[in-house]
């Protein structure tokens, strides 16, 4: 275990907002090392993403690439995607934006299409190219702009009917959602083929497609371009108003996203960033000695920070403070959300 990591509590923990938001302006206090650490790197790192490559083909280190043949007894020597953020020289997804055709979350898996082909998916398993034994974190192929359209009507036509989206992301298993006349919609009473339990055509479709209906089959580490930075109390509690929210605890670190925000869940207050400055923001908590989370390590990066409460006999409190990849429509993929 790293130095700035901190156990003793499972991976089972419910990976939800939680608790009162009052305590987290202490969080200031703590983060305020940080800070300076951050703009001393700001005055000689641009805050910008690195360039959309026109029709790039990185390597197998940057893109992650799985081998071929029969996977190894060991996966850990396959592994290519990874929790938190992109190793150095990671080619961002390309193109940056994408429009959103398809959407699976099922208790176990989950997998988001796009217009232009790619296919990102996520599986709390241990599986080839996956980050570690728990989580496979977020892995991209590609599909024939044919294959997505088979895909999109299958999805749609897998239910009785279709409803209006939901306004705020999804944090758990829901019903599968499909672009119908331009706009998304959420699939009404869906087949058990394809619902909140399961729906393997489009999580695993490595297992039915032939060969003809991929652009790219091999797994590639999908490498994002901003993340959310989000924050809230860790541990038993009633769920916190987002009206009572503290704000960020610093905006010169942090910036600021609206709670209108609808690419976000309305519980966290947090806000979007890219990649660069998101790789700077850790830098600098590791800076300041601040505590991973390992609970919660196996499926996303985040940092623990001791909130004491000022009322005596009253139990010690925690902040986690964590870090969520965005999907190229900006949507909140929630992770860690097992």
């Amino acid at each position: 275990m790293s130095r700035d990591e901190i156990g003793g509590r499972g991976d089972r923990e419910p990976f939800v907002p939680r608790g009162r938001g009052v305590a987290l302006a202490l969080c200031a206090v703590v983060l305020a090392t940080a800070v300076g650490a951050l703009r001393l790197a700001d005055q000689s790192a641009p805050d910008q993403s690195a360039p959309d490559p026109a029709d790039a083909t990185p390597s197998a280190t940057a893109t992650g690439a799985a081998p071929t043949g029969s996977p190894a007894p060991d996966r850990s020597a396959a592994r290519v995607a990874f929790i938190g953020l992109p190793p150095d020289g990671a080619v961002q997804s390309s193109p940056r934006r994408g429009e959103l055709v398809v959407a699976v979350r099922t208790g176990l898996a989950r997998a988001w299409l796009y217009a232009d082909g790619r296919l990102i998916t996520l599986h709390y398993a241990d599986r080839p190219g996956g980050a570690n034994p728990v989580s496979t974190g977020l892995l991209e192929q590609r599909l024939t702009v044919r294959t997505v359209e088979r895909m999109r009507s299958y999805v749609a036509r897998s239910g009785t009917g279709l409803g209006p989206a939901p306004t705020r992301p999804a944090t758990g298993p829901a019903n599968p959602l499909v672009r119908v006349g331009g706009r998304l919609r959420v699939v009404d009473r869906p087949s058990t083929a394809c619902d909140a339990r399961s729906c393997t055509r489009v999580t695993e479709p490595e297992t039915w497609l032939p060969p003809r209906a991929w652009q790219t089959r091999r797994l590639r580490a999908y490498v994002p371009s901003r993340f959310a930075v989000c924050y809230g109390l860790r541990g038993s509690g009633d769920t916190a108003d987002v009206e009572d929210a503290p704000a960020v605890p610093d905006a010169s670190l942090f910036g600021r996203t609206a709670a209108a925000d609808r690419r976000l869940p309305a519980d966290w207050p947090c806000s979007v960033v890219t990649t660069p400055r998101a790789t700077r923001i850790v830098e600098a908590l590791r800076g300041a000695r601040v505590l991973r989370d390992s609970a919660v390590g196996s499926r996303i990066l985040a940092y623990v920070i001791d909130v004491r409460s000022p009322v005596p006999g009253s139990p010690p409190r925690e902040a986690r403070l964590f870090f969520e990849p965005l999907l190229p429509d900006d949507s909140w993929p929630c992770t860690g959300c097992a």
